[in-house]
């Protein structure tokens, strides 16, 4: 044991000293971003505006959503907000989509169905029912705000009041919410914090909803537009092109001069983004290409930072303190505190950001685990584009074509 001691006691205490700083950084960072970005459940008591609420149109895309949409239609009746219509397009669906919202929806006036049959060889299915829906439909040109959300959502009644309410506030032509993930296996409790972590680590809100800086980033499950910066960006006919029409999205309108949010939707959006472990995968190594701007380079470097401060440095402090219970003298008691300390700094900070994210903070204990799984996914990511690999997304094929910068 003394010579293992004396080989590594002092790069162990760096370890240490290194993830105590690393803590401190990810705390502050937190504590940054939620005042930058604070959850849209502060403004869910917000008074109507002087002029009136403004009309707002919510736009669903929907292929095969049976299983899930009745939810999201039940959300949208209990919603609070006076001036809201919705339009379901429905892509191709073979399922009973259809009879499903309208066996939920009741017959509520402000609900429309739009009929899609097919889609274009240049258009992803998902962009060109937006496309579809709000072009096809009779409440769309009226609306002042266009909602754009996803199926397998859902909404607290005061979600859209609250959004409205942050958008005007901010001076937001584009207010997009990161939605609460709903979690029901082991392996979503375990993956799905570390899969945010990193990319919120790599999109922090403080820096993404500042105009000084390039970030731009936005959630597909939740963009709320003003109706004229939509179409003066092009609408979706815009990013129909895009495998991620949401950061194509953001990157429009950085480019067009527009301002846009990104906020943590706190308890006003929830979503299960994936029922199986491989589809998790799958999903998130497509966001993280996309959010990585296909650079192969900037993905392997990620998926090795995020696995060094997930994974290698608690596992070093584990080591640090065990090394040290079982040695004897100062050196040994100096392990002990430093791996003790380290570990506990690295576990509260880890936590902040799970319970930030509405994650349970003793899924932390799974953290080393999913950061090597999704520093994994990076760095298959990258070599999805190293190979140029064809990828289906949205009912196209895309050949991935790495980029040196962006």
């Amino acid at each position: 044991m003394g010579w293992l001691l004396d080989l590594l006691w002092i790069p162990l205490l760096g370890a240490c000293a290194a993830t105590i700083g690393y803590a401190v950084a990810v705390t502050v960072r937190v504590r940054r971003g939620l005042r930058a970005a604070p959850p849209v459940d502060t403004w869910s008591d917000a008074a109507a505006p002087p002029a009136g609420w403004p009309p707002v149109c919510i736009v669903i895309p929907a292929h095969n959503e049976e299983a899930v949409v009745a939810r999201l239609v039940a959300s949208l009746l209990a919603q609070d907000y006076p001036a809201l219509s919705v339009v379901f397009a429905l892509d191709r669906c073979t399922d009973d989509t259809r009879a499903e919202i309208e066996r939920a929806a009741a017959n509520d006036p402000r609900f429309e169905l739009v009929e899609i049959a097919s889609c274009p060889d240049d258009w992803a299915g998902k962009t060109h029912a937006a496309y579809q829906g709000v072009t096809r439909s009779t409440a769309a040109p009226n609306a002042e705000l266009l909602l754009f959300t996803d199926a397998d959502t859902w909404f607290a009644p005061y979600c859209v009041r609250a959004a409205v309410s942050a958008m005007r506030e901010r001076g937001s032509d584009m207010l997009s919410l990161l939605s609460t993930l709903d979690a029901h296996a082991l392996w979503e409790h375990a993956l799905q914090p570390a899969a945010v972590m990193a990319l919120l680590r790599q999109h922090p809100l403080d820096r993404v909803n500042s105009p000084r800086t390039r970030r731009a980033f936005a959630n597909g499950q939740f963009m709320l537009f003003d109706a004229d910066a939509y179409r003066a960006i092009g609408g979706h006919e815009g990013v129909k092109d895009d495998l991620l029409e949401d950061i194509a999205f953001a990157y429009a309108l950085k480019n067009d001069g527009c301002t846009w949010s990104v906020l943590p939707a706190g308890g006003a959006l929830r979503c299960r983004m994936y029922d199986s472990r491989r589809a998790f995968l799958d999903g998130w190594r497509r966001i993280y290409l996309e959010s990585g701007r296909r650079i192969p380079k900037r993905l392997r470097k990620w998926g090795a930072e995020f696995v060094l401060t997930g994974a290698v440095a608690p596992v070093a402090c584990a080591l640090a303190l065990v090394l040290g219970a079982l040695s004897r003298g100062a050196i040994g008691w100096t392990l002990v505190g430093a791996g003790g300390l380290a570990l506990a700094c690295w576990g509260v900070a880890t936590a902040r950001v799970w319970r930030a994210q509405g994650a349970p903070a003793w899924a932390v204990v799974f953290a080393p685990y999913a950061s090597c799984v999704i520093g994994g996914v990076m760095f298959a990511a990258a070599r999805d584009l190293a190979h140029r690999r064809t990828v289906r997304w949205g009912g196209r094929s895309y050949t991935l074509e790495p980029r040196s910068h962006g």
